[in-house]
């Protein structure tokens, strides 16, 4: 079973305290310690920690999509360095009797 670990984001007696929302469903603020520990109680909210890969997946592909489009943006740059150099050199070597 796993241990789920309670962390007060809220100063005792604090003024002006930071609203929080929370994704698992519309709605779902909290802006003191005694909503914010009867929100992680509830239902909705454990389903959606229990469930959270299946509720955020877009997010996991997104980040997934995005690390591989910047390995091939670093090799096309590679690539085009590489060419550069070529074309760069064959120019010298093309000129250099005149």
């Amino acid at each position: 079973m796993k241990k789920m670990i309670l962390i007060l984001i809220y100063v005792p007696y604090q003024r002006k305290c930071i609203e929080y929302t929370c994704s698992c469903r519309a709605g779902a603020s909290f802006f003191n310690n005694a909503s914010y520990k009867q929100h992680i109680k509830s239902k909705t909210h454990l389903n959606y920690i229990k469930n959270y890969k299946k509720y955020n997946a877009q997010i996991y592909e997104r980040d997934e999509t995005i690390k591989n489009l910047k390995v091939e943006l670093e090799l096309t740059k590679r690539k085009m360095n590489k060419y550069k150099t070529l074309v760069d050199n064959i120019d010298d070597l093309m000129f250099q009797d005149c």
